[in-house]
């Protein structure tokens, strides 16, 4: 949430703390917590919504000489969204940047051309993502270092925007709402019409991974949210998300969580 005019005060669901918050600054709340603003008179705010996933995989692709999988990325999150949200002020030389990519995101909404134009889109939300994410990084080194990560000073490498083609955009509608199903890459490849070399080549070019790891990412992120909402067995979810082995199911989960599906829902029912 970003004050882009204005001055008020910002308050988390729940308690009776105000935060003071001036224009160039934004808040960074984490999952599931509350946050709203009490303005004084007239601000304009812009709130950009982005999964922990995500931002997950960002930091791993984005900062590769710092964490070296999912498991230690999530670590590293973990440690600086400790508090329920942060505010964070941005640099004078990063404003003009920031608002440029936050005014593009407002009109790609407001169009509903947003899923249409999601390169732009993916490309803004960078945008202001490296920004936050090298903020985070440099004020919260202190709190990195307790938690027992080293970080060596890096600038972060712009990942690679590339435009989406039509045949992946097709191909990637039909994986994400069919991941449950079983079916193999013949199959999308005849959907698409395209031969399973050239499609697994243009998925690895424009997102950087095949069909079959983007498949594979989407049933562990359905995993993790039955383990969390759900009192399902993990061969129940393993079987819901799409695989008839269990183990298997717990094989892939804890390659991408870095912990197995019973110790990640214990964690997300029981945190410390």
């Amino acid at each position: 949430m970003v004050m882009r005019k204005g001055s008020g005060q910002a308050t988390l669901d729940g308690s009776a703390d105000l935060i003071p918050l001036k224009a160039g600054q934004m808040v960074v709340v984490s999952p599931y917590a509350g946050c709203g603003v009490m303005p004084d008179g007239v601000v304009e705010l812009t709130m950009v919504f982005v999964s922990a996933d995500y931002l997950v995989e960002q930091i791993a692709r984005q900062h590769p000489r710092v964490v070296f999988d999912h498991a230690s990325t999530h670590k590293v999150v973990e440690c600086l969204l400790q508090e329920p949200f942060l505010v964070l002020t941005l640099p004078e030389e990063e404003v003009p940047a920031v608002y440029d990519s936050l005014d593009a995101l407002v009109r790609l909404t407001a169009s509903g051309s947003i899923l249409e134009d999601f390169s732009r889109a993916q490309y803004e939300v960078m945008g202001v993502l490296l920004v936050v994410m090298g903020l985070l990084a440099h004020q919260q080194s202190d709190d990195l270092a307790r938690c027992g990560i080293a970080v060596r000073p890096c600038v972060p490498g712009m990942g690679r925007v590339v435009a989406l083609s039509t045949t992946v955009r097709e191909a990637l509608v039909w994986i994400r709402t069919r991941y449950a199903e079983s079916w193999t890459l013949d199959d999308l490849a005849d959907h698409v019409g395209m031969g399973q070399r050239g499609l697994t080549k243009a998925f690895q070019g424009q997102i950087g991974r095949t069909p079959l790891m983007m498949r594979d990412r989407l049933r562990v992120s359905e995993m993790a949210n039955l383990l969390a909402n759900t009192a399902l067995s993990v061969p129940q979810i393993a079987q819901a998300v799409g695989w008839s082995c269990p183990n298997h199911a717990a094989d892939r989960f804890e390659k991408v969580e870095g912990v197995t599906p019973a110790k990640w829902r214990n964690q997300v029912r029981n945190p410390a």
